[in-house]
């Protein structure tokens, strides 16, 4: 405190009374025991006399009270957060006004919409040919990209039919029948917001929205889990990367046995060859014998 006295602060990581502090015991040293020792409730003790006790907010929504143990309060009001900063004066109250802002919803599908089409730039360099060349890219023709790219434009026919807006189009989004990216008509977008956000909620969220198909299509593609994030099915990836990877081992098998017939092949033929000389070399000597057996023999015909 700068007049050479010392202080222990001690807090609790979470807030509420459920999260307050019960008790600071030592044990084998008496005399810091007695400096910090505590126990809730306890009217002496050095730290009893400092302690601010923990205690869970309290509100009324609406007539009914609510206790938090923090001041950050959820599922009070349906989707709302409530941020508590200052204590109402007793007698009043606070208003508060739940509106929409379309700006969260037009930011949300603007990120989706790039992130669509920065995957669709990723496929189409992954399998485009360059015809100039006549030079491929590492997936050009591969079956399982090409259909990574098809289900997924498939999944955004979305059509409900129900409604003034039954189409993603009617929002604003639409695609690029040549390059197959999307663009959004962000003004569209948010007067269509504005005006049936009921119709907008069922395309993007409903049974048949947008959420659920492309949910669909990923499930095909990445495999599906559970609730406890467990994978329950393998998708089209995975399925082919197994596939791969088995042909893969299969050819790895077929080069070792064919390295292994190669290899017992040309023990063979060195075994042969081997063989070979040895004959050959022993007809040699058998030819050089009857030479100069048949030459002995004339030389004594001649002598008779």
């Amino acid at each position: 405190d700068g007049q050479g006295g010392y202080y222990l602060m001690v807090s609790g990581t979470q807030t509420g009374a459920d999260n307050a502090i019960q008790s600071i015991s030592v044990s084998g040293n008496s005399t810091l025991a007695s400096a910090i020792g505590y126990t809730a409730g306890s009217t002496s003790g050095p730290l009893a006399l400092s302690s601010q006790h923990a205690q869970d907010a309290s509100l009324t929504v609406n007539g009914v009270p609510v206790t938090s143990a923090t001041n950050t309060i959820q599922n009070v009001v349906s989707d709302v957060t409530l941020t508590l900063n200052s204590v109402t004066a007793s007698g009043s109250s606070d208003t508060l006004n739940v509106t929409s802002d379309p700006s969260v919803i037009t930011t949300a599908v603007q990120s989706f919409v790039t992130a669509y089409n920065a995957l669709q730039s990723t496929i189409s360099s992954l399998t485009a040919f360059n015809t100039t060349n006549q030079t491929s890219s590492p997936l050009t023709g591969d079956n399982t990209t090409l259909n990574v790219q098809t289900s997924l434009a498939s999944a955004l026919q979305v059509f409900v039919g129900t409604g003034t807006l039954q189409s993603l189009a009617d929002l604003g989004i639409t695609t690029d029948p040549e390059t197959g990216q999307l663009d959004l008509d962000t003004s569209k977008l948010s007067d269509a917001i504005t005006s049936n956000p009921t119709d907008v909620a069922n395309l993007f969220t409903g049974p048949s929205g947008l959420a659920a198909s492309i949910q669909s299509a990923t499930n095909n593609i990445l495999g599906a889990t559970n609730s406890l994030g467990a994978q329950t099915s393998t998708g089209s990836i995975e399925n082919a990367e197994s596939g791969l990877q088995q042909t893969i081992s299969d050819l790895d098998n077929q080069y070792t046995n064919e390295q292994s017939r190669i290899t017992d092949e040309m023990n063979m033929y060195r075994t042969e060859f081997t063989n070979l000389d040895t004959l050959v070399s022993q007809m040699n000597n058998t030819s050089s014998y009857l030479t100069q057996q048949f030459a002995a023999m004339t030389n004594s015909s001649s002598s008779n």
